[in-house]
């Protein structure tokens, strides 16, 4: 898929310690040199240690025309959690691997 500015559908399945479903929009812009910057708000549903509610992913960064991302910065919204997750703050570091990526998130409620 090549990139182009608008909006994309952005959907994320969370295995491990998070096991949730993750549905939003992202915007992109383009910048310069096929790099575009990006924002997104993802609705997370699920569960996290046994505990079950949602939460809003902010994501900000840039993204290459191959897909590789930089200057990422992902936060958990400040008073979006729900259910028994109300409360949850935090931050996700996003890992790319070869194949994939990985998110790590750190967090407390």
């Amino acid at each position: 898929m090549v990139l182009t500015s608008g909006s994309l559908p952005l959907h994320n399945e969370y295995k491990g310690d998070l096991q949730a479903t993750g549905l939003g929009q992202i915007i992109l812009q383009p910048s310069h040199d096929e790099i575009f910057d990006y924002v997104a708000v993802e609705e997370v549903q699920g569960t996290l240690h046994d505990l079950s509610g949602g939460f809003t992913v902010i994501h900000q960064g840039q993204v290459n025309s191959s897909r590789s991302f930089s200057r990422q910065r992902l936060f958990i919204q400040s008073g979006s959690g729900t259910g028994q997750l109300a409360g949850l703050i935090g931050g996700i570091e996003l890992i790319e691997r070869e194949t994939s990526l990985l998110y790590k998130l750190t967090y407390r409620i």
